[in-house]
């Protein structure tokens, strides 16, 4: 908790006893094995949160977010809540320099270190305040989520409320795009394999260098880097001579 990204000033956990609650001074940054409840200083439940190394991101049931720590896509709070203050935020995400956002109307926004194309603007530039992803402006995001320097999203295929396609940019030589041979994608691009072979997702997560969804079916598929077995192919990546590979495969063990 070296940055406070466990949240500021009071903090109760069931964990301890009940009813009982500890205080600490806002400077005061101590780490902690027990779960606590982080005053946000607004009056409404988390919806979702988004964590990286150093800080935390959540979106609240009324629409708003909150930043603590030192997340580097969230450099100043004020500015980012000022972007989006017209905007209810139903989803959020953090890599390990930008974040994400998926507001009601399923419209997407990023910020952050834009290195790699990772923002999704098709360019390299930095942006210190949430900015919508022009690509995707007339599709309906359901979910996003940010890996180190890539991103995916999960986007609506009407009639579906639940489930889409799946859209990847960023950087990608491990692999983590999916789209084949591509290293790059400045942009969303959809990952072409599910589109033939109809495979609709429901859910979607980034590791730092590797992908993965679950499907509309509950099954589950990765792809990207291999490394200490990651991707739970085994059988089926044990012959090949890299330890990564672009193609979406399934895991068996879920089947």
């Amino acid at each position: 908790n070296h940055f406070g990204q466990l949240g500021p000033l009071l903090v109760h956990s069931d964990a301890i006893e009940e009813d009982e609650v500890v205080v600490r001074p806002s400077t005061q940054y101590a780490d902690t094995a027990l779960p606590m409840l982080a005053q946000t200083g607004v009056d409404s439940h988390a919806r979702s949160v988004g964590m990286c190394a150093d800080g935390s991101l959540v979106s609240l049931q009324n629409g708003q977010i909150c930043v603590w720590g030192n997340p580097k896509g969230n450099a100043n709070e004020h500015l980012i809540r000022q972007a989006l203050s017209d905007i209810r935020v139903k989803q959020v995400a953090c890599g390990a320099a930008h974040s994400c956002a998926v507001d009601t109307r399923g419209r997407l926004y990023t910020w952050g270190g834009g290195d790699g194309f990772r923002l999704g603007h098709g360019d390299c530039k930095p942006r210190h305040v949430p900015t919508r992803v022009a690509a995707l402006d007339d599709r309906t995001v359901i979910e996003v989520q940010a890996g180190v320097w890539h991103s995916a999203a999960v986007v609506m295929v009407p009639p579906m409320r639940q489930g889409g396609w799946v859209y990847t940019w960023g950087a990608g030589f491990h692999g983590q795009l999916g789209q084949e041979s591509e290293k790059f994608s400045p942009i969303p691009k959809p990952i072409h394999d599910f589109i033939e072979d109809g495979v609709y997702t429901r859910h979607i997560s980034c590791g730092r260098y590797h992908t993965a969804i679950v499907t509309t079916t509950g099954k589950c598929y990765t792809w990207g880097s291999n490394r200490y077995g990651c991707l739970g192919r085994r059988e089926e990546l044990m012959g090949l001579a890299s330890s990564y590979t672009p193609v979406p495969g399934m895991v068996d063990y879920f089947s």
